[in-house]
């Protein structure tokens, strides 16, 4: 949530330039399909360590965002990062409470309220740091992010979850790849077209 409202935030304040709308669609679009784009390569061996890679996929995104004045295109590139990282990072680590729920048994409900606490003040910051800095608003999500990538890491007692191989082997699957390409360059031309262009800059698709 924090992230789709910092790219219509920044889409707002510059008055939906198409420069802004195209990082909201690139999240937009791999938040929903990324699950599916990690499918192509198999079935999940190890979902510790790719809870792990999807947090430090979020953290190189926000950090590339906070980076966006001085490189526009630190925004595009920081939110395909999030958008992907997130879209894993969501059922793998779900996957991986599971697990370390049925080991030790805790249901670890003082911790979700801990952290449903935590999402109202830090939505409640949002809305009023919004106004004055998104840099300060992303670099609150970037701690927040390194502390999920801590807590995964702690829950994690054999070192060798953080080694074992990602997938199970087996070939790709292309034709799923394709769909998922494919769905990424419809979304991005429903935008376009929305932005009533009938064609699109080279290095806009780019």
């Amino acid at each position: 949530m924090i992230p789709m409202m910092v790219f219509v935030t920044a889409l707002i304040r510059n008055n939906g330039r198409l420069d802004y709308i195209l990082p909201f669609v690139i999240f937009y679009s791999f938040l929903k399909i990324g699950a599916f784009t990690v499918s192509v390569f198999g079935e999940v061996n190890n979902p510790f360590r790719l809870a792990q890679f999807a947090s430090l996929t979020v953290i190189l995104g926000s950090v590339l965002i906070l980076f966006q004045k001085k490189m526009l295109l630190m925004l595009d590139l920081g939110a395909f990062l999030i958008g992907f990282g997130l879209s894993v990072f969501v059922p793998m680590y779900r996957t991986v409470k599971a697990i370390v729920s049925e080991r030790t048994g805790e249901k670890y409900r003082k911790e979700e309220f801990f952290g449903f606490i935590l999402m109202l003040i830090f939505t409640a910051f949002l809305f009023i740091g919004s106004e004055y800095s998104e840099q300060l608003v992303l670099s609150c999500y970037l701690i927040l992010s390194v502390i999920a990538l801590f807590s995964i890491r702690s829950m994690v007692k054999d070192p060798s979850k953080l080694t074992a191989p990602l997938f199970k082997e087996r070939e790709y699957d292309w034709k799923k790849a394709m769909s998922v390409r494919s769905s990424y360059w419809l979304c991005f031309f429903l935008c376009d077209c929305s932005n009533k262009r009938q064609t699109s800059a080279t290095s806009s698709l780019f």
